[in-house]
């Protein structure tokens, strides 16, 4: 039993209570849990002012539920207060460690800010610096400084890209060793990276040249972990077809990587370009056609080294046949300066684009065009990085090209400095063996030596040049002639009767070549065989004789070169008839000598005798002496032939000074 005083005493003590708490005894002593005198003894520990959590305790256990006091609701006296906040305790979690808590957060804060700076900042920003410092080293040709500072850089901060520009940058320089280094760097670093492994490879294609190793880079750096993958694959046929250039067997190899290609992913115009450029290498002008017609209406679905590429191939099918192609499949090559014009509209810094376009025109009678187009190409050769032996070909034929031009034009100094200019890149790249032998080669060897020839007093190096055009696949009768003609002024009889010979299994009637074995053969003291030759030679200007009807000693002006070849060729057939009879006795050879020296003289006076008032010169023919002595021969006569022989096989124009130089 409680009195009302007290009754309002517990009203407001639980009034007090935080909320949680008052429910708590207003649920107990209200409900059904505890007994009577359990409540009583609760409601006087409220009454005498029980501690809160004493209480909460007694309710927790009557109600089975945890009752939670909040820290702010422990009740305590004035003195029970100021004692505690005197106390050490107190101090320290009131006061010092909350400034402590907030001072180790802030330093901790500090230290976050510190350290994500330094890592995500600074050093960032410090290799950044290095990396741009070591990249403009590689501009500077301080290639050791470059690396140095490359590895510094990726100790402060890894950057996959600079790898790139590095790689990069020191292929634009020839160091290729620095240049694989970053590209194995990379393949190692970033689990065989597709791009690395690709401008790797494409490095040992295009400009080392070690095809073997970049097959190897392909199939185990890219294909084994990018399987089929297309660029893998085409830059792997790319391989092969460059390695055809030396092992033709590799065509094949190179043919199935782009059939491949077209099997997995369609007839996609990338792969049909690379197809094409199959044919092209392999001479299939019948597959190259068809392809050349998909792709000529199309914008910008084939690349410019492949409309390059087929534009070249194509002038040379129309303006320089192989023996053995086919009329048919010519006739069908159309629309070939659009093919050639789209080249160099395509990409302008290709020097072939512009080296097509000039021969096209060449061959189509506008020489200041060609001369500019060549002019450009020769430019962008020389500053071009990537000299496959392909193109150090065609680099050293744009200087053949311009000397004919400058030739042809009679600026034969000019002409003679870019052959020289070609011939010396050739020597140079043929001598460290980066290229094969090559007829434009032979022919640019040729048209050096023409105007040595020609033009030089003492013919210069013509003889060299000649042989070295040659020796470079441009064996022709013409080159052969010259050949002998040089070493018969040099008294080499033997390489020159050679030279001769060779001339004459090709043109067996060539009047010029027939005469020179007969004068080669003579000095050699070979009459016998001279005698066939000059026999052959005869034959033929007696047939020409008849034919156009030439008599002695009345021909006309415009036969005068058929007379002195005649003049000459008779004299000369019978000197070695004469030293024939002189051997063996044989009478029938002295007569014909004797005719064949009067015929001569017959023909010489044709050339003596003046057109007008026929008057004939004092001069004596050779053929005259001959006879005469022959008649009444000295003790130390002997019959004496035309030493000089032509400079030209016939039918064959020299080169001319032009009359304002």
């Amino acid at each position: 039993h409680i009195e009302d005083e007290e009754l309002d005493k517990l009203f407001s003590a639980i009034a007090k209570y935080p909320l949680n708490l008052r429910i708590a005894v207003e649920e107990y002593v209200a409900g059904d849990s505890g007994s009577s005198q359990q409540k009583m003894e609760l409601i006087h520990s409220i009454l005498r002012d029980a501690p809160l959590r004493k209480i909460a305790h007694i309710l927790s256990d009557a109600l089975g539920k945890t009752i939670e006091v909040p820290k702010d609701f422990e009740k305590k006296t004035f003195a029970e207060y100021e004692e505690e906040r005197a106390s050490l305790r107190y101090v320290f979690f009131n006061k010092i460690l909350p400034i402590f808590t907030m001072g180790a957060i802030a330093a901790i804060l500090l230290a976050c800010v510190a350290y994500l700076s330094f890592q995500f900042i600074y050093r960032p920003l410090a290799a950044e610096s290095l990396y741009r410092r070591g990249y403009a080293a590689i501009g500077n040709e301080l290639y050791t400084q470059s690396q140095d500072l490359f590895n510094q850089a990726i100790v402060k901060w890894e950057r996959k890209g600079w790898y790139f520009k590095y790689a990069e940058a020191y292929r634009e320089h020839r160091q290729y060793l620095l240049a694989e280094r970053m590209y194995l760097a990379l393949l190692s670093r970033y689990d065989n990276d597709k791009k690395a492994g690709l401008d790797y490879a494409d490095m040992l294609v295009y400009e080392l040249r070690n095809f073997e190793k970049a097959e190897s880079v392909l199939r185990r750096r890219v294909l084994d972990n990018y399987v089929n993958d297309p660029d893998g694959l085409m830059l792997l046929g790319d391989d092969y077809l460059e390695w055809a250039d030396e092992d033709p067997s590799k065509f094949e190899e190179a043919r199935k990587c782009y059939a491949t290609l077209i099997e997995l992913y369609g007839e996609k115009d990338p792969y049909l370009a690379r197809m094409m450029r199959y044919f092209i290498r392999t001479d299939n002008l019948a597959e190259v056609l068809p392809l050349k017609d998909h792709f000529l209406p199309k914008k910008s679905r084939i690349s410019a080294q492949d409309l390059v590429e087929l534009g070249g191939y194509l002038v040379d099918k129309r303006y320089e046949p192989k023996p053995g192609d086919s009329e048919a499949l010519r006739d069908q090559i159309e629309d070939l300066r659009k093919v050639l014009e789209r080249g160099v509209s395509a990409d302008d810094k290709i020097p072939e684009a512009h080296y097509n376009m000039g021969r096209f025109l060449i061959y189509n009678y506008n020489p200041d065009l060609a001369y500019r187009a060549l002019d450009y190409a020769r430019t962008l050769f020389d500053d071009a990085r990537v000299m496959t032996p392909r193109r150090v070909l065609t680099r050293v034929d744009t200087y053949r090209l311009l000397g004919e031009l400058r030739s042809k034009d009679g600026e034969y100094l000019d002409a003679l400095d870019l052959y020289a200019q070609g011939i010396d890149i050739y020597e140079r790249q043929r001598a460290n063996g980066s290229v094969g032998q090559d007829r434009r080669v032979g022919l640019l060897y040729a048209d050096s030596a023409n105007i040595d020839y020609f033009l030089v007093d003492g013919h210069g190096d013509a003889l060299a040049k000649y042989r070295s055009a040659v020796a470079e696949l441009n064996d022709t009768p013409s080159i052969r002639y010259r050949i002998g003609f040089l070493e018969y002024l040099d008294g080499d009889f033997e390489n020159a009767y050679d030279a001769f010979r060779i001339a004459h299994a090709d043109v067996p009637d060539d009047r010029s070549v027939l005469y020179s074995l007969g004068n080669t053969l003579m000095h050699r003291d070979d009459v016998f065989l001279a005698q066939g030759y000059y026999e052959l030679l005869m034959g033929s200007l007696d047939a020409e004789r008849l034919r156009k009807g030439i008599s002695f000693p009345s021909a006309r002006a415009d036969f005068r070169d058929f007379v002195e070849e005649y003049v000459r060729a008779s004299n000369n057939l019978g000197v070695s008839l004469y030293r024939i009879a002189q051997r063996n006795g044989d009478s029938k050879k002295y007569a014909r000598a004797a005719a064949l020296f009067a015929e001569s003289i017959r023909a010489s006076d044709s050339l003596t005798r003046d057109p007008v008032s026929m008057v004939r010169s004092d001069a004596q023919a050779l053929a005259a002496l001959n006879l005469r002595n022959m008649s009444h021969p000295a003790n130390a006569f002997k019959p004496e032939i035309y030493v000089d022989i032509p400079q030209l096989m016939q039918g064959e124009e020299p080169l001319r000074q032009r009359e304002d130089q």
